[in-house]
């Protein structure tokens, strides 16, 4: 399951690779789950995987806008959450069990501070919905400025992107 993968791995290190991204992270976690082994380095930086958010932004299709807080606290563990703005994939994370969401490089997305090219794990409550009636359905993203929709995959076709884009 996902959610196990994500708990289980919330230091990934390659070699040469600083800080590990969002949606690299996510990547790394699909693949691990689905293979049950986590990608070699030639694997993680493979064309197949990298740049990362074109595969995220393929997953989106998959997928189905949250529109609001009571929708979010009901996302099964595992399902990958992605907050798009303007239809590009900004950050992608994972439900967790106990209305926990896990990623790496959070800082800036929730009401708490993230660690910058770190895991951490957030309360589904410290998403930042907005009020106003024609943005009720966005939240806010990493910064003031930013609108963005929650878009949520199943982990099971979201871990399907990850397997064809690997035997291409």
């Amino acid at each position: 399951m996902l959610s196990q993968t994500v708990a289980t791995n919330t230091t990934i290190n390659y070699p040469g690779i600083a800080d590990i991204m969002c949606h690299s992270a996510t990547l790394f976690w699909l693949y691990t789950d689905e293979f049950r082994s986590s990608p070699s380095l030639d694997v993680f930086t493979s064309r197949a995987l990298m740049p990362p958010a074109p595969l995220i932004r393929s997953m989106l299709r998959l997928g189905s806008q949250v529109k609001n807080a009571s929708s979010l606290s009901r996302l099964a563990a595992g399902t990958v959450i992605v907050f798009v703005s303007n239809g590009e994939p900004m950050h992608s994370c994972v439900a967790l069990p106990g209305n926990r969401i896990g990623g790496f490089n959070q800082t800036g997305w929730y009401t708490t501070n993230g660690i910058g090219g770190r895991y951490s794990a957030h309360n589904m409550t410290e998403v930042q919905w907005f009020t106003e009636f024609m943005n009720k359905n966005e939240v806010r993203g990493s910064n003031d400025q930013m609108r963005c929709k929650l878009i949520a995959i199943p982990e099971n076709s979201a871990k399907a992107i990850v397997r064809q884009a690997i035997q291409k």
